[in-house]
């Protein structure tokens, strides 16, 4: 695993997936920035004026915060498997021609407008049928 903290933004990334805004209080105070990199770390530790970085090797003050991303980054995945995926009839929405060009072909007794009208809405149910017993 590797991961990196940015205290002042409250972000965390592990392994590449990040989360942001998250509460820092459980960091040591003065670190602002840590990132490990499978065996060690580095943390960057605000020293006065000047930023001091600091070998550790030892996960355990960071074990809390790293609980906290990884159940965000959890509840952020759960969330969007969740998504309810389209119906079939608001897929047909989106792409039915305007009724209003079957209309103008009744009105104008354009028999070619019609049919393509008709053509068209029967090839936007073909290409999302109906799922049977709906």
């Amino acid at each position: 695993m590797k991961f990196f903290i940015y205290v002042p933004d409250g972000m965390v990334a592990i392994d590449g997936r990040q989360i942001s805004d998250l509460s820092m209080s459980s960091v040591p105070a003065g670190v602002v920035r840590v990132s490990w990199h499978g065996t060690y770390g580095d943390e960057h530790v605000l020293d006065g004026a000047a930023i001091t970085v600091r070998r550790f090797f030892d996960l355990a003050p960071y074990a809390t915060i790293l609980e906290m991303a990884q159940a965000a980054i959890a509840a952020a995945d759960s969330a969007a498997a969740n998504i309810a995926t389209p119906t079939y009839a608001y897929l047909r929405s989106l792409e039915y021609p305007d009724h209003r060009e079957y209309l103008d072909g009744v009105v104008k007794g354009d028999q070619a407008q019609i049919d393509a009208y008709i053509a068209a809405c029967k090839a936007v149910k073909d290409k999302y049928p109906k799922p049977s017993g709906v």
